[in-house]
């Protein structure tokens, strides 16, 4: 019964990271100083590349560190992200907040005049360690505790 609540602490805690990324979105948008008033593609699909092998890069260090704990845990919305010894938790949460911030920044720049396409900047670097966390779930996949559970019962 604890265990739930305290699962409920982390999503409200969640939650309220998020909230508080759309929030932020319109001054985001509004306070870079830049030409926004073009997309940059080349830009955006970078920084998804960089944000996808940033994490990668960074999980595949920690598989290869002896003091790294030999089980990680998957990402859930009702653990702590912020148990470091397990950075793939907080990486999640990062790529999260940097989705709705882009979207919620997209939103406002594309509904203000003149068009302000800073959006590109917080929504491709979500997408990218979106698809980094998730690279790292198949890559790594025999590291997650659900594996070697799974492994042990069938």
């Amino acid at each position: 019964m604890a265990n739930a609540a305290h699962g409920r602490g982390w999503l409200v805690l969640r939650l309220a990271i998020l909230i508080a990324a759309m929030l932020q979105a319109r001054s985001f948008v509004t306070s870079l100083d830049g030409d926004f008033s073009a997309a940059n593609w080349a830009t955006f699909f970078v920084l998804i590349a960089f944000g996808a092998f940033g994490v990668f890069f960074v999980i595949a260090l920690q598989s290869v560190n002896p003091m790294a704990p030999h089980l990680w845990r998957r990402p859930s919305w009702f653990s702590s992200p912020f148990d470091f010894r397990q950075p793939l938790l907080v990486l999640d949460l990062g790529a999260h907040y940097f989705l709705i911030l882009g979207l919620a920044s997209m939103i406002s720049g594309l509904m203000g005049s003149p068009k302000n396409w800073a959006w590109e900047i917080p929504l491709s670097v979500g997408i990218g360690a979106w698809i980094g966390v998730r690279m790292c779930l198949v890559a790594f996949r025999e590291r997650f505790a659900d594996h070697e559970q799974n492994r042990q019962v069938g």
